[in-house]
């Protein structure tokens, strides 16, 4: 229908994003094996994205270490123009951390390293049922599982 759509797949560790799971009330519903689930099932369900040459994967984790080098390429992918814009913006401003309001004017590498590892209360079993839910797609995608 659209033959010179683009696509950004954006990856994020799995850990973290079960972790937000359980901060924002649109996912709070969902218990601690069904957030795993449903990061697992994300993996394999759009990996044909970057399979189509028209799809790009980017992770989470490279727009918060070196965001230069983050929108360069996506910018490049989609055949924009540079512009320093994006950039500055992400290097000074987190949208919703967690469960709370969005943070301007602060250095969001900084405030992203200070924060304790998302699994750091979980339980042995969360951390069991993580591993036996995500492990397989978390290594698929490079992540290491961290217990």
């Amino acid at each position: 229908m659209y033959p010179n759509a683009k696509f950004l797949y954006i990856i994020r560790n799995g850990c973290d994003v079960v972790q937000s799971h359980r901060k924002f009330p649109n996912f709070q519903h969902m218990d601690f094996q069904q957030a795993c689930k449903r990061w697992a099932d994300g993996v394999y369900k759009y990996e044909y994205i970057t399979e189509l040459g028209n799809g790009l994967e980017v992770r989470q984790e490279d727009l918060r270490d070196d965001p230069e080098t983050f929108f360069k390429d996506v910018l490049a992918f989609l055949e924009f123009e540079h512009d320093d814009a994006p950039c500055e913006f992400a290097q000074s401003t987190l949208i919703h951390p967690l469960d709370q309001p969005t943070h301007s004017d602060i250095n969001v590498k900084q405030v992203l390293a200070d924060r304790p590892p998302s699994h750091r209360d979980w339980s042995e079993q969360e951390k069991d049922t993580f591993g036996d839910i995500c492990g397989e797609a978390m290594i698929k995608q490079g992540y290491e599982l961290p217990f």
